[in-house]
């Protein structure tokens, strides 16, 4: 029958017992003081737990940790073999050589394995950040791409140094439409706030051109974005008219709202 080992004893083998670093007769020392020792179990079942989750990622030690361990031992000079003694009257001499021979080497490992974790979480966090760039990007350029390209095009048309804003007002009214003209004679009717018109009726955008009245489109009942062209040379104002559907070649009506260029 194998005698029982103290406690504290058996306790210095159980993160060496946890890796599997024992030898077979220290093992057997381990598993027969854990069969009654509830206490030494559950540390044991931590220390795999541990172990466990450093295993998730190996770490290629540096070569110069193993060429510093090879020059130890290559200077290490031979001693001569001790003779056999009874395990019962030096028993914790071999625990404590195995113990701290095994701890410097999980110390090792885990420092190591350690220096990898880090690593490796550093270079996440710049790939998410990667990630997260580009699906700014990406949802900017859908954004982009989903927008009306009728808006897109008044929007550069505002941009642009060059184009012209004409308010178009009446007085004694607060009605007014804003039109934005680039020097090609490209325009866009792009604010209103005119009455809405019965759906028999519309509203017509005409351009004053070298005293001549030309119509330059038939805007609809309730303008909103409506593009337009024509001769910027000798523009001198716009008018907007109400006219029946579908707008007429010459209007005899009076102006709703009107712009002179200055």
């Amino acid at each position: 029958m194998m005698q029982e080992q103290p406690h504290d004893t058996i306790e210095e083998l159980l993160g060496v017992y946890a890796l599997d670093a024992v030898d077979q007769h220290e093992r057997r020392l381990v598993e027969n003081h854990l069969s009654r020792c509830s206490l030494c179990r559950n540390e044991v079942d931590e220390h795999r737990d541990v172990a466990a989750l450093l295993a998730g990622e190996v770490v290629e030690p540096q070569p110069y940790v193993w060429d510093g361990i090879i020059s130890k031992i290559n200077a290490t000079e031979p001693r001569a073999v001790a003779p056999v003694v009874s395990l019962e009257s030096k028993r914790k001499t071999p625990f404590f050589s195995s113990t701290r021979w095994v701890t410097g080497v999980a110390a090792a490992v885990v420092i190591g394995l350690s220096t990898g974790l880090i690593t490796q979480s550093q270079r996440i966090g710049d790939l998410t950040f990667l990630i997260t760039e580009q699906e700014r990007q990406i949802t900017a350029l859908a954004a982009t791409l989903e927008a009306d390209p009728l808006e897109q095009a008044v929007a550069a048309a505002l941009a642009d140094p060059a184009a012209q804003i004409a308010n178009l007002t009446a007085e004694g009214s607060n009605q007014t439409m804003l039109i934005v003209m680039l020097p090609d004679g490209t325009g866009y009717v792009y604010q209103s706030n005119l009455e809405a018109l019965p759906t028999d009726a519309t509203y017509q955008l005409w351009a004053v051109v070298d005293d001549k009245v030309i119509s330059a489109g038939v805007l609809g009942n309730q303008p909103v974005l409506v593009p337009f062209h024509i001769d910027p040379n000798g523009l001198q104002g716009f008018v907007i008219t109400q006219e029946v559907t579908g707008g007429v070649p010459q209007s005899e009506a009076d102006p709703v709202v009107g712009w002179i260029k200055a």
